[in-house]
């Protein structure tokens, strides 16, 4: 039995993404926290697809890799992002949001993605934080979202 166990502990740490931890910072002041995996077979010289997971009421940044999403966005060679949002239980307000716009912006300028394939998924409030943040970012000259999808969030976007 032990020795199945530390073999199952070795694949998983062999095979296992490793999760990157950076700052929103503004004026001096970190602002906001936020996680991101890079896809095993990235290469910056062709540019992915960026899969922005935000965590339900109560979570964190480290919440959506509770889910299969990094995996899957792993396994597409898509980079793949949790932003903390300033808050465990609110994302949809203007606060937030610009938070979350920033970390993408980062994101843009450290490594290749490609600004059509922007997506956003997330359960609950975070749902709710994908769809809102789509619906409220269409200017063409900044990261718009593509698609997102909700899981159990808010179906009305206009209030």
């Amino acid at each position: 039995m032990i020795k199945k166990l530390l073999t199952i502990l070795v694949i998983s740490v062999c095979f296992s993404q490793e999760i990157f931890i950076e700052y929103l910072v503004m004026d001096g002041d970190s602002i906001d926290v936020f996680s991101y995996q890079i896809p095993e077979l990235y290469d910056e010289d062709t540019p992915c697809a960026l899969l922005v997971a935000f965590h339900q009421w109560g979570g964190n940044q480290n919440s959506p890799y509770n889910t299969t999403f990094d995996e899957e966005s792993n396994d597409r060679g898509w980079i793949f992002m949790s932003p903390y949002g300033g808050s465990v239980n609110n994302y949809n307000h203007q606060g937030a949001q610009e938070m979350v716009r920033g970390e993408i912006l980062w994101l843009m300028n450290s490594y290749s993605i490609d600004p059509n394939r922007i997506y956003m998924v997330g359960g609950s409030m975070g749902g709710a934080a994908g769809m809102i943040y789509s619906n409220n970012h269409l200017h063409p000259d900044e990261p718009m979202v593509a698609a997102t999808a909700s899981g159990s969030g808010i179906l009305d976007c206009e209030r």
